[in-house]
């Protein structure tokens, strides 16, 4: 049971840890299949630490497909993103 206004928990895409959805950014699985970072989009998301190791372990092809239950293509500006630190 909750305490009323408690945080949702979320777990890392990258890391598996277990944090609140405040503290991770979402990434969502557009209809054509790309993912973005985007709190608000519609769709189907997923969560991570915003720890540049994570989001780089998080869009790895077979984590993405995992976790949006199908193929799942990272555009190469997001991975650069990451890569540089956002």
């Amino acid at each position: 049971m909750t305490t009323k206004g408690a945080e949702p928990i979320r777990t890392c895409l990258g890391c598996r840890r277990r944090r609140p959805k405040g503290a991770m950014l979402r990434l969502v699985r557009g209809a054509d299949g790309r993912v973005s970072f985007d709190g608000t989009a519609p769709g189907r998301g997923a969560y991570v630490c915003r720890d540049p190791e994570c989001q780089e372990r998080a869009l790895k092809p077979a984590r993405l497909a995992h976790a949006f239950r199908g193929p799942s293509e990272a555009k190469t500006e997001l991975i650069e993103t990451v890569v540089s630190g956002r």
